[in-house]
């Protein structure tokens, strides 16, 4: 799934897909400081709003580098005691 597709899943109109894609193209064009420059303060944070609904991270429009999405695995397991965390983070590691 792209950013637009992103973006059209969480923005609840048409209007605020295409300023929230076009802040985007922006900040991966110009970078994030010139970019907040060339929008006005309520509509910057307006359109940031949406791109972080639609999973974008601060530090992945800070950088100048659009990422699409992140994704994250996280596994969890119980464990009852420290040698029963040791053993899982023996398996983790090897």
């Amino acid at each position: 799934m792209n950013i637009e597709d992103r973006v059209r899943a969480v923005a609840a109109t048409e209007g605020q897909i295409k300023a929230a894609v076009s802040t985007w193209a922006l900040i991966g064009k110009f970078g994030w400081e010139k970019a907040r420059d060339m929008t006005s303060r309520r509509t910057w944070y307006r359109n940031l709003k949406v791109l972080r609904m639609a999973g974008l991270a601060d530090a992945d429009l800070s950088a100048g580098n659009v990422v699409p999405f992140r994704r994250r695995l996280i596994e969890c397991q119980a464990v009852n005691s420290w040698p029963e965390l040791m053993a899982a983070i023996d398996k983790r590691v090897a």
